[in-house]
């Protein structure tokens, strides 16, 4: 009988083979992108997953094909959520595709800091004992709503006539003393805490 290679040899030789067999296949290197989303603070408590044995669900890349370029841009809500990303190297289609090691995480809490567009077509109405102004509408989708705030002719000091934002692009000041000059200003501001503030808009007209 011819000799048995020894288990090491064995081991030595099936471990080549599988390096051989998992060698990764030409071409470039494109790249997936992996999110990982802390819960919901919020959400109520839902029933506990069952666990299976040996069960293995794969993580899905949040872009639809592997991307050529190095740059992914990806929109959140800002629901004070921590966010990680990671990114596998990939090469190879198909069946044959194959991917990298992960690369380290990069977590955020992505914060909205932008503030509205400023409001535009302020006018004044100038009525006896009181003046009304009207503007155009903001487009935002979490826009809060508009402050008005109000300044005598000589003075640096501004006076809020809405305490808090306003859903309406009209306002009528009856606090007004006649041959007093005021410039008024409104703001856009909004849902965030505390609310991201426009630029003002301003009118200077004098009560009657």
């Amino acid at each position: 009988m011819p000799a048995e290679p020894a288990p090491v040899e064995d081991r030595r030789a099936a471990g080549a083979a599988a390096s051989k067999a998992q060698a990764a296949p030409f071409g470039p290197a494109l790249y997936n992108i992996y999110l990982e989303t802390a819960p919901d603070p919020l959400a109520a408590p839902g029933p506990k997953p069952i666990e299976t044995p040996w069960a293995f669900s794969p993580a899905v890349p949040i872009n639809k094909e592997p991307l050529t370029t190095l740059t992914f841009k990806h929109d959140v809500e800002f629901d004070g959520r921590q966010r990680c990303y990671y990114v596998r190297a990939v090469r190879g289609t198909g069946a044959q595709r194959v991917e990298g090691e992960p690369s380290e995480r990069t977590c955020d809490v992505p914060v909205d800091d932008e503030a509205p567009a400023m409001p535009t077509g302020l006018d004044a109405t100038v009525m006896e004992g009181s003046i009304s102004l009207r503007w155009e509408p903001n487009g935002e989708e979490d826009l809060g709503g508009y402050l008005v705030l109000r300044r005598e002719a000589g003075s640096d000091t501004l006076r809020p006539l809405t305490p808090a934002p306003i859903a309406e692009t009209q306002f009528t000041d009856a606090t007004v003393t006649a041959g007093q000059m005021y410039t008024y200003l409104v703001q856009a501001v909004d849902k965030q805490r505390p609310p991201n503030v426009s630029d003002s808009t301003e009118t200077t007209v004098t009560a009657r």
